[in-house]
Protein backbone atom coordinates (compact mmCIF):
# COMPACT_ATOMS: atom_id res chain seq x y z
CA UNK A 1 0.00 0.00 0.00
CA UNK A 2 2.98 2.24 1.18
CA UNK A 3 4.91 1.43 -1.90
CA UNK A 4 1.80 1.95 -4.39
CA UNK A 5 1.26 5.60 -2.57
CA UNK A 6 4.34 6.75 -3.19
CA UNK A 7 5.17 5.76 -6.57
CA UNK A 8 1.40 7.13 -7.64
CA UNK A 9 2.25 10.59 -6.08
CA UNK A 10 5.83 10.79 -6.82
CA UNK A 11 5.19 9.55 -10.48
CA UNK A 12 2.27 11.43 -11.56
CA UNK A 13 4.08 15.03 -10.13
CA UNK A 14 6.80 14.22 -11.80
CA UNK A 15 5.37 13.37 -15.42
CA UNK A 16 3.21 15.84 -15.34
CA UNK A 17 5.60 18.55 -14.33
CA UNK A 18 7.74 17.13 -17.32
CA UNK A 19 4.98 17.14 -19.68
CA UNK A 20 3.69 20.81 -18.83
CA UNK A 21 7.37 21.77 -18.74
CA UNK A 22 8.90 19.67 -22.07
CA UNK A 23 5.80 18.16 -23.80
CA UNK A 24 6.55 14.19 -23.45
CA UNK A 25 3.67 13.76 -26.07
CA UNK A 26 6.16 14.81 -29.21
CA UNK A 27 8.21 12.05 -27.83
CA UNK A 28 5.84 9.05 -27.45
CA UNK A 29 3.49 10.50 -30.44
CA UNK A 30 1.46 8.67 -31.99
CA UNK A 31 3.66 6.48 -34.47
CA UNK A 32 5.40 3.16 -34.93
CA UNK A 33 8.43 4.13 -33.34
CA UNK A 34 6.59 5.64 -29.63
CA UNK A 35 5.25 2.14 -29.50
CA UNK A 36 9.32 0.79 -28.82
CA UNK A 37 9.91 3.76 -26.92
CA UNK A 38 6.98 2.96 -24.50
CA UNK A 39 8.47 -1.23 -24.77
CA UNK A 40 11.55 -0.01 -24.15
CA UNK A 41 10.63 2.33 -21.07
CA UNK A 42 8.92 -1.01 -19.69
CA UNK A 43 11.51 -2.94 -20.12
CA UNK A 44 13.64 -0.62 -18.24
CA UNK A 45 11.02 -0.31 -15.40
CA UNK A 46 11.83 -2.89 -12.57
CA UNK A 47 7.91 -2.86 -11.46
CA UNK A 48 5.83 -5.71 -10.53
CA UNK A 49 2.19 -5.89 -12.27
CA UNK A 50 0.79 -3.44 -9.75
CA UNK A 51 3.59 -1.33 -9.47
CA UNK A 52 3.24 -0.95 -13.69
CA UNK A 53 0.04 1.86 -13.10
CA UNK A 54 1.39 4.67 -11.68
CA UNK A 55 3.27 4.97 -14.44
CA UNK A 56 0.41 3.71 -16.76
CA UNK A 57 -1.98 5.96 -15.29
CA UNK A 58 0.46 9.45 -15.41
CA UNK A 59 1.01 8.22 -19.48
CA UNK A 60 -2.99 8.05 -20.12
CA UNK A 61 -3.82 11.23 -18.18
CA UNK A 62 -0.58 13.32 -20.16
CA UNK A 63 -2.18 12.53 -23.21
CA UNK A 64 -0.26 9.42 -24.54
CA UNK A 65 -2.01 7.20 -26.76
CA UNK A 66 -3.99 4.65 -24.98
CA UNK A 67 -2.24 1.96 -27.14
CA UNK A 68 1.11 3.19 -26.58
CA UNK A 69 0.88 3.32 -23.25
CA UNK A 70 -0.91 -0.14 -23.27
CA UNK A 71 2.37 -1.52 -24.63
CA UNK A 72 4.15 -0.02 -21.69
CA UNK A 73 1.24 -1.42 -19.26
CA UNK A 74 1.82 -5.22 -21.18
CA UNK A 75 5.70 -5.44 -21.00
CA UNK A 76 6.51 -4.00 -17.94
CA UNK A 77 6.23 -6.68 -15.21
CA UNK A 78 7.69 -9.09 -17.99
CA UNK A 79 10.83 -7.49 -19.11
CA UNK A 80 13.26 -6.12 -17.13
CA UNK A 81 17.23 -6.43 -16.56
CA UNK A 82 16.97 -8.66 -13.65
CA UNK A 83 14.40 -11.25 -15.35
CA UNK A 84 16.52 -10.74 -18.15
CA UNK A 85 19.38 -11.84 -16.07
CA UNK A 86 17.70 -14.85 -14.32
CA UNK A 87 16.44 -16.56 -17.43
CA UNK A 88 19.53 -16.40 -19.01
CA UNK A 89 20.95 -18.24 -16.30
CA UNK A 90 18.48 -20.61 -15.87
CA UNK A 91 17.47 -21.36 -19.69
CA UNK A 92 20.19 -20.70 -21.45
CA UNK A 93 20.56 -17.71 -24.19
CA UNK A 94 18.41 -19.50 -26.76
CA UNK A 95 15.18 -19.64 -24.76
CA UNK A 96 16.01 -16.01 -22.69
CA UNK A 97 16.09 -14.34 -26.46
CA UNK A 98 13.15 -16.02 -27.63
CA UNK A 99 10.90 -15.25 -24.50
CA UNK A 100 12.15 -11.42 -25.30
CA UNK A 101 11.56 -11.28 -28.73
CA UNK A 102 8.35 -12.86 -28.30
CA UNK A 103 6.88 -10.30 -25.62
CA UNK A 104 8.03 -6.94 -27.41
CA UNK A 105 6.53 -8.44 -30.86
CA UNK A 106 3.09 -9.42 -29.44
CA UNK A 107 3.07 -6.51 -27.19
CA UNK A 108 3.85 -4.16 -30.21
CA UNK A 109 1.07 -6.01 -32.31
CA UNK A 110 -1.38 -5.67 -29.57
CA UNK A 111 -1.06 -2.52 -28.60
CA UNK A 112 -0.71 -1.44 -32.29
CA UNK A 113 -4.11 -2.93 -33.34
CA UNK A 114 -5.65 -1.48 -29.67
CA UNK A 115 -4.89 1.93 -30.78
CA UNK A 116 -7.32 1.60 -34.05
CA UNK A 117 -9.92 1.50 -31.14
CA UNK A 118 -11.90 5.07 -29.96
CA UNK A 119 -10.58 5.38 -26.79
CA UNK A 120 -14.05 6.38 -25.63
CA UNK A 121 -15.04 2.52 -25.92
CA UNK A 122 -11.99 1.81 -23.35
CA UNK A 123 -11.24 4.26 -21.08
CA UNK A 124 -13.30 6.21 -18.29
CA UNK A 125 -14.59 9.30 -19.18
CA UNK A 126 -12.06 10.91 -16.55
CA UNK A 127 -9.79 10.03 -19.10
CA UNK A 128 -10.84 11.25 -22.31
CA UNK A 129 -12.15 14.69 -20.54
CA UNK A 130 -7.90 14.50 -19.93
CA UNK A 131 -7.02 13.49 -22.91
CA UNK A 132 -8.94 16.61 -24.81
CA UNK A 133 -7.52 18.59 -22.09
CA UNK A 134 -4.06 17.72 -23.65
CA UNK A 135 -4.22 18.79 -26.78
CA UNK A 136 -4.65 22.68 -26.07
CA UNK A 137 -1.61 24.22 -26.80
CA UNK A 138 -1.83 27.23 -24.39
CA UNK A 139 -1.41 25.20 -21.23
CA UNK A 140 -0.31 27.69 -18.04
CA UNK A 141 2.85 26.32 -16.96
CA UNK A 142 2.72 24.46 -13.49
CA UNK A 143 4.99 24.94 -10.39
CA UNK A 144 5.67 21.18 -8.96
CA UNK A 145 3.79 21.59 -5.76
CA UNK A 146 0.61 22.52 -8.16
CA UNK A 147 1.42 19.19 -10.00
CA UNK A 148 1.78 17.43 -6.81
CA UNK A 149 -1.51 18.90 -5.78
CA UNK A 150 -2.91 17.64 -8.80
CA UNK A 151 -1.34 13.94 -7.98
CA UNK A 152 -3.32 13.74 -5.05
CA UNK A 153 -6.95 14.76 -6.40
CA UNK A 154 -5.68 11.56 -8.84
CA UNK A 155 -5.01 9.67 -5.84
CA UNK A 156 -8.39 10.76 -3.94
CA UNK A 157 -10.40 9.62 -6.65
CA UNK A 158 -8.91 5.77 -7.07
CA UNK A 159 -7.63 5.82 -3.51
CA UNK A 160 -10.31 2.98 -2.52
CA UNK A 161 -9.25 0.84 -5.44
CA UNK A 162 -5.78 0.42 -4.25
CA UNK A 163 -6.85 -0.20 -0.67
CA UNK A 164 -9.10 -2.83 -1.77
CA UNK A 165 -6.58 -4.18 -4.69
CA UNK A 166 -3.39 -4.21 -1.73
CA UNK A 167 -5.89 -5.71 0.29
CA UNK A 168 -6.22 -9.23 -2.00
CA UNK A 169 -2.69 -8.59 -2.82
CA UNK A 170 -1.67 -9.00 0.88
CA UNK A 171 -3.32 -12.09 0.77
CA UNK A 172 -1.71 -13.61 -2.21
CA UNK A 173 1.39 -11.84 -2.30
CA UNK A 174 4.32 -14.11 -4.03
CA UNK A 175 1.83 -17.04 -3.05
CA UNK A 176 2.96 -20.11 -5.66
CA UNK A 177 1.13 -23.39 -5.68
CA UNK A 178 4.69 -25.78 -6.17
CA UNK A 179 2.24 -28.42 -5.21
CA UNK A 180 -0.33 -27.76 -7.96
CA UNK A 181 2.35 -27.20 -10.39
CA UNK A 182 4.66 -29.97 -10.10
CA UNK A 183 2.08 -33.04 -9.40
CA UNK A 184 -0.86 -31.58 -11.56
CA UNK A 185 -0.22 -29.41 -14.07
CA UNK A 186 2.91 -31.07 -15.02
CA UNK A 187 0.71 -34.00 -15.98
CA UNK A 188 -1.91 -32.77 -18.00
CA UNK A 189 0.27 -32.30 -21.20
CA UNK A 190 -0.70 -29.15 -23.20
CA UNK A 191 -3.88 -28.86 -21.33
CA UNK A 192 -1.93 -27.49 -17.87
CA UNK A 193 -0.60 -24.85 -20.63
CA UNK A 194 -4.10 -23.35 -20.42
CA UNK A 195 -4.54 -24.05 -16.69
CA UNK A 196 -1.49 -22.70 -16.01
CA UNK A 197 -2.12 -19.43 -17.44
CA UNK A 198 -5.42 -19.11 -15.51
CA UNK A 199 -4.07 -20.21 -11.99
CA UNK A 200 -1.26 -17.63 -12.71
CA UNK A 201 -3.61 -14.50 -13.52
CA UNK A 202 -5.45 -14.97 -9.98
CA UNK A 203 -2.54 -14.63 -8.17
CA UNK A 204 -0.02 -11.91 -7.65
CA UNK A 205 3.27 -12.57 -7.71
CA UNK A 206 6.61 -11.11 -9.27
CA UNK A 207 8.08 -13.03 -12.63
CA UNK A 208 11.92 -12.57 -10.97
CA UNK A 209 10.89 -15.07 -7.82
CA UNK A 210 8.91 -17.36 -10.27
CA UNK A 211 12.15 -17.92 -12.28
CA UNK A 212 13.81 -19.71 -9.26
CA UNK A 213 11.08 -21.98 -8.44
CA UNK A 214 11.21 -23.11 -12.53
CA UNK A 215 14.61 -23.97 -11.99
CA UNK A 216 13.74 -26.86 -9.96
CA UNK A 217 10.70 -27.97 -11.74
CA UNK A 218 12.79 -27.84 -14.64
CA UNK A 219 15.74 -30.53 -13.62
CA UNK A 220 12.87 -32.48 -12.26
CA UNK A 221 11.30 -33.22 -15.57
CA UNK A 222 8.62 -30.25 -15.21
CA UNK A 223 7.73 -28.84 -18.90
CA UNK A 224 8.73 -25.64 -20.01
CA UNK A 225 5.74 -25.00 -21.56
CA UNK A 226 4.00 -25.12 -18.72
CA UNK A 227 6.34 -23.05 -16.56
CA UNK A 228 6.66 -20.34 -18.77
CA UNK A 229 2.49 -19.89 -19.34
CA UNK A 230 2.25 -19.63 -15.56
CA UNK A 231 5.19 -17.21 -15.45
CA UNK A 232 3.75 -14.48 -17.76
CA UNK A 233 0.11 -14.82 -16.76
CA UNK A 234 1.27 -14.68 -13.38
CA UNK A 235 3.72 -12.04 -14.00
CA UNK A 236 1.69 -9.85 -16.44
CA UNK A 237 -1.45 -9.93 -14.58
CA UNK A 238 -3.05 -10.02 -11.67
CA UNK A 239 -6.32 -10.03 -8.96
CA UNK A 240 -4.74 -6.47 -7.48
CA UNK A 241 -3.81 -5.08 -10.95
CA UNK A 242 -7.73 -5.92 -12.50
CA UNK A 243 -9.24 -3.71 -9.53
CA UNK A 244 -6.14 -0.68 -9.61
CA UNK A 245 -7.58 -0.88 -13.79
CA UNK A 246 -11.17 -1.06 -12.79
CA UNK A 247 -10.33 2.76 -12.08
CA UNK A 248 -9.69 3.67 -15.56
CA UNK A 249 -10.65 0.78 -17.73
CA UNK A 250 -14.54 0.16 -19.34
CA UNK A 251 -15.19 -2.77 -19.23
CA UNK A 252 -14.57 -4.20 -22.85
CA UNK A 253 -10.93 -2.60 -21.79
CA UNK A 254 -10.86 -4.74 -18.53
CA UNK A 255 -11.59 -8.25 -21.38
CA UNK A 256 -9.05 -6.86 -23.66
CA UNK A 257 -6.07 -6.71 -21.05
CA UNK A 258 -6.91 -10.27 -19.36
CA UNK A 259 -7.14 -11.75 -23.08
CA UNK A 260 -4.11 -10.15 -24.12
CA UNK A 261 -2.11 -11.53 -21.45
CA UNK A 262 -3.90 -15.04 -21.36
CA UNK A 263 -3.16 -14.94 -24.87
CA UNK A 264 0.44 -14.08 -24.73
CA UNK A 265 1.09 -16.98 -21.69
CA UNK A 266 -0.62 -19.48 -24.07
CA UNK A 267 0.79 -18.92 -27.26
CA UNK A 268 4.43 -18.41 -25.81
CA UNK A 269 3.46 -22.05 -23.62
CA UNK A 270 2.68 -23.72 -26.65
CA UNK A 271 5.48 -22.69 -28.70
CA UNK A 272 7.90 -24.30 -26.13
CA UNK A 273 5.41 -27.14 -25.24
CA UNK A 274 6.11 -28.19 -29.43
CA UNK A 275 9.53 -26.94 -30.26
CA UNK A 276 11.21 -27.28 -27.31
Amino acid sequence: MCEITVLFLLINSVMTYVNNSFNINKYLSNNLTSYFKAIFIGALTPFCSCSTIPLFNSLLKNGINHGISFAYLLTSPLINPMIFTMLLAAFGLKITIFYVTFIVIFVFIVSFVLSFLAADLLLKDDFLLIKQESKCKCKAKLKFKECFYKALLSYKKIFKYIFFGMLIGAFFHNFIPQDLLSNNLANLGIYGIFLASLFGILLYVRTDLIIPLGISLMNAGFPLGVLFSFLIAGGGCSLPELILLKSMFKTRMMIIFILSVLAMANIFGILLYFFY
